[in-house]
């Protein structure tokens, strides 16, 4: 059997066991890690409900001042929100108005992948858990977090999802990270991402020491005949010890908890996430939930969560 294969295995065989292992600590927590997969789910739904909604209230304010400008016909719209007219010059008002609404419909369909891609690294990155690789788990959550503090810069300046849009692999994409890298990290440290954002960079993100020692071994071998003594350096590709749950159960609740601080940041940063149940109950319930399992990890192992917090 290949290397490959045999790491397929065993990867196999340690979700099963993880799974296992959750449901012993409390049936809540694998459910819990689904529940989020759901609140996602939910949240993109209701975004392109209020999306519709709001690309009509927009549109409507694009006729209402177009008909001011005199505009009657699409064509002519379409060639005013590309093209500077000197005849509406004295009118200014109402051009930008139209082009503020535009910006803002065009936004949207784009903002939408965004969180998509959100949710995306959060399935990767559960998957990744259940296999007992928490490093690559944690390092999903860069991902996430900067997609929110993106989401949050387009809230009130919708026309960088335009800009975000045509970034490409190369100068493009450096040029956009240092014109918006500043605001990416106010948005983070006023957000209460700052710690797994930085722990998240630098873990997953660099080959650092901090991103073996998790499975890093030294073995000795002697050699008698060569009167010499080996050392094997090894790193294993699973990261948790399932014989000692609670480090593994200590990372799973601190993933979801900040799952929970970036269902909180969209509902701020999507003004089109208007739903009652979603923001007053749900979200507020799941966060509950995951504030009983961390009670319960306290409850189960105190000597090594105190020593963890001192």
């Amino acid at each position: 059997m290949s290397e490959i294969s045999e790491l397929l295995d065993a990867d196999a065989q340690n979700v099963r066991h993880t799974k296992e292992l959750f449901r012993n600590f409390s049936p809540e927590l694998f459910g819990t890690l689904d529940e989020a997969a759901s609140l996602f789910r939910t949240t993109l739904r209701i975004f392109g409900q209020g999306c519709s909604d709001a690309d009509a209230v927009d549109k409507a304010i694009i006729n209402k001042y177009g008909s001011e400008l005199g505009i009657v016909d699409s064509e002519e719209m379409d060639q005013l929100l590309n093209s500077t007219f000197p005849e509406y010059s004295n009118r200014s008002e109402f051009l930008i108005e139209i082009i503020n609404a535009r910006d803002r419909i065009r936004s949207r369909p784009l903002r939408a992948y965004i969180l998509i891609q959100i949710f995306r690294a959060y399935m990767w990155a559960v998957t990744d858990l259940l296999r007992l690789r928490i490093t690559p788990a944690h390092g999903y959550l860069r991902l996430q977090i900067e997609g929110v503090a993106l989401l949050g810069i387009m809230r009130n300046r919708p026309e960088v999802a335009w800009e975000w849009k045509d970034v490409g692999l190369g100068k493009e994409g450096t040029r956009f990270f240092r014109n918006y890298q500043t605001k990416i990290k106010e948005f983070v440290k006023s957000n209460d991402f700052e710690f797994a954002y930085n722990y998240a960079s630098g873990t997953a993100q660099h080959i650092r020491f901090s991103s073996a020692i998790r499975r890093f071994s030294i073995s000795k071998e002697q050699v008698p005949e060569r009167g010499e003594v080996l050392e094997h350096y090894e790193v294993g590709f699973q990261e948790a010890d399932l014989d000692n749950p609670a480090k593994l159960i200590s990372d799973t609740l601190f993933f979801l908890w900040i799952q929970y601080l970036i269902f909180i940041s969209l509902t701020k940063v999507l003004p089109e996430l208007e739903d009652p149940i979603l923001i007053n109950t749900r979200i507020p319930n799941f966060g509950d939930k995951i504030s009983r399992l961390r009670g319960l990890l306290k409850k189960m192992f105190p000597d090594q969560v105190n020593q963890w917090e001192a």
